[in-house]
């Protein structure tokens, strides 16, 4: 078996991250339960497992798409401009 390239390793599902439909979604469905989260006034209650809940996601699709839990707050607040 030949070794990977960097062609080969963008066509991995991680590397394409959010780029299919269900991934779009996903990832939307976890940027909005935050968002409703911190609108409540739950910011202290923001985690991975509680955003998943709330977002009706898996667990490891947060990990997927968010390194931390930095990362998903400033996602968020990269789209409010």
């Amino acid at each position: 078996m030949a070794p990977l390239t960097g062609n080969d390793l963008k066509k991995t599902a991680r590397s394409s991250g959010y780029k299919t439909k269900r991934g779009n979604q996903r990832r939307d469905a976890l940027l909005n339960a935050t968002k409703e989260m911190i609108v409540l006034g739950d910011i202290s209650e923001i985690s991975f497992v509680t955003v998943a809940r709330k977002a009706e996601v898996p667990l490891p699709s947060v990990y997927h798409y968010f390194k931390n839990l930095e990362s998903l707050i400033v996602m968020i607040v990269e789209e409010l401009g």
